[in-house]
């Protein structure tokens, strides 16, 4: 969350404290790392911002030798997660929910990149 250019506050933390660690920075790549296209068909990341945010990470949380080997699942499982939820939320909405449906295309996309690399 941003008041302009100053960054505020973090969301999208779904499992943060009783969950691995690595999953929740798993989700913040995948959002924040993209390149954000006028095409949506297009995905891509940005490997600098990637970059950038797993070394801020470990400056206060080194990632284990078993954290960087699972790393291409915890982002393929964070892909599919936003996948899924987002397809349930466009098939199965919530009545009486103020809620915005949010394409589930886009993470398809994240997770087909992710599973080809």
């Amino acid at each position: 969350m941003f008041n302009g250019d100053t960054l505020t506050g973090i969301i999208d933390l779904y499992y943060a404290c009783n969950a691995p660690l690595l999953y929740d920075l798993a989700v913040m790549v995948n959002d924040w790392c993209r390149v954000h296209h006028d095409n949506p068909a297009q995905i891509e990341f940005d490997q600098q911002r990637i970059d950038e945010m797993v070394s801020a990470y470990q400056t206060q949380r080194s990632l284990t030798e078993e954290e960087q080997e699972v790393w291409p699942a915890a982002l393929r499982l964070a892909a599919l997660r936003f996948f899924v939820s987002r397809l349930k939320d466009k098939h199965i909405p919530r009545e009486g929910e103020m809620t915005q449906i949010k394409d589930p295309e886009v993470f398809k996309r994240v997770l087909t990149l992710h599973r080809s690399i």
